[in-house]
């Protein structure tokens, strides 16, 4: 699985410096939240590309994808926040392990 995700990280700077990968329209975001759009499924269904849009000063809670992720930064910035979670259950607590700025064309 992480060679999987390592391998998409090392394509997404060619994907993201692709003229037209997303549509004018696709580039608007919801009055309240983010926008997403499918850009690819993989017909072996091993993976999906979908374009997040998050507007300026857009927070997301934390949260885990629970699975592998790669992506690129098309337009914009944007800064990545990891945190660290020590103890399990209801005791749980999540402390900051790092953070890391992105600017367009990076990818990660």
């Amino acid at each position: 699985v992480e060679r999987r995700a390592e391998a998409a990280a090392v394509l997404l700077p060619d994907l993201i410096a692709r003229p037209g990968l997303l549509q004018d329209g696709e580039y608007a975001c919801p009055e309240t939240g983010y926008g997403r759009c499918n850009v690819y499924f993989c017909p072996r269904e091993l993976f999906t590309i979908v374009a997040v849009v998050w507007p300026a000063g857009f927070v997301s809670p934390i949260h885990d994808h629970l699975t592998w992720c790669a992506y690129g930064v098309v337009s914009g910035a944007i800064e990545e926040t990891r945190y660290q979670a020590v103890g399990c259950g209801e005791s749980a607590r999540a402390f900051e392990a790092g953070r890391s700025h992105y600017q367009v064309g990076a990818a990660t």
